[in-house]
């Protein structure tokens, strides 16, 4: 999940830097993607568990990983 997490990132920074008017649309659909990605208690988990992402996990999603594991 980590893995795919960095390219994840990597696409949405690209795709903000192109500057184009579908790209800025594109951007804003990955951004609340992200979102429900986020909320989703295994990703988040995953994500919590991996030192490269942990510090970019809101608050709520590291809360929600930490019940999910503790729950696994």
């Amino acid at each position: 999940m980590g893995d795919f997490f960095g390219e994840w990132l990597e696409c949405k920074m690209n795709t903000k830097k192109t500057g184009l008017p579908f790209a800025a649309i594109s951007y804003k659909n990955l951004e609340k993607r992200e979102k429900d990605l986020f909320s989703n208690p295994a990703i988040a988990s995953a994500l919590y568990l991996d030192p490269r992402f942990f510090t970019l996990l809101t608050p709520a999603a590291s809360n929600l990983a930490k019940k999910f594991l503790e729950k696994t």
